[in-house]
């Protein structure tokens, strides 16, 4: 916190902000700023949050006294000894779960996991209608809801772009959850960083299927040749339609 004051008090001085370097650190420090505050908010309002991990369940972003931490590998939660089973049968937990019993060094920081996964969520929160106008795109084109949401990090700021997900299957298949098409409730992500080429996936959940319903109906009342680069001036109302959707309060997380 004192290298971010003292980085800010910098930014009055006249010369150094007119030099090639001063763009360049005022980005840097709103940058700096931005994440301190959401870490402030991660610590006092959303560390004590959890979700259930079993993927296809609902339960998002409750309490974490409510649920179930596992007796053995003390790592993931759940809200139900159904939801435990399923995790264990189809989604891989029985493998890690003595993976991380063997070598308990090997388990990353789950405080570090989670605050990560907050900052990269506050990022695909920020830039929804721009997301969601390319969701539209690819589903207007292709009729189907067969991508995935790429977040590319540069010099720490996210380029986001929708892509079809057989381009990414060799990432996409690091990811204990199977199904790839988009559903109401989940879909697939890749965080890219750069450079160094580091991916990872996640999959985002959501409370509100209806969203992804409603921008799949969007796409098709749209006209076949309709140019969804130009539907703010060409269909203005769906243009707001999609913005709503964008705009609406829901429950989502990274898993």
């Amino acid at each position: 916190m004192s290298v971010l004051r003292n980085a800010t008090m910098m930014l009055p001085s006249t010369g150094f902000m007119k030099s090639r370097f001063g763009k360049d650190w005022r980005g840097i420090v709103a940058l700096a700023q931005e994440r301190t505050e959401l870490r402030k908010d991660f610590d006092t309002n959303l560390v004590g949050i959890r979700s259930c991990d079993n993927f296809e369940c609902g339960v998002i972003n409750v309490p974490k006294a409510t649920l179930r931490r596992c007796g053995a590998c003390q790592h993931t939660f759940y809200c139900s000894p159904e939801c435990q089973k399923i995790s264990w049968r189809k989604f891989n937990h029985r493998y890690r779960c003595k993976r991380i019993q063997k070598n308990p060094i090997i388990t990353p920081d789950a405080r570090i996991t989670r605050f990560r996964s907050t900052l990269i969520l506050n990022t695909y929160q920020r830039h929804k209608h721009a997301i969601f106008l390319q969701k539209l795109k690819y589903i207007h084109r292709t009729g189907n809801t067969d991508y995935c949401v790429i977040m590319e990090y540069i010099a720490g700021y996210c380029t986001p772009k929708v892509v079809p997900i057989e381009e990414w299957g060799k990432s996409l298949s690091l990811h204990d959850y199977r199904q790839r098409t988009a559903i109401g409730t989940r879909e697939m992500h890749v965080v890219r960083l750069t450079p160094g080429r580091v991916e990872f996936p996640m999959l985002l959940r959501s409370n509100a299927a209806e969203v992804l319903e409603r921008l799949v109906g969007i796409a098709r009342r749209l006209p076949k040749d309709a140019d969804v680069g130009r539907l703010e001036n060409d269909f203005p109302e769906m243009w707001r339609e999609v913005e709503e959707l964008a705009g609406m309060d829901v429950v989502e997380i990274y898993s």
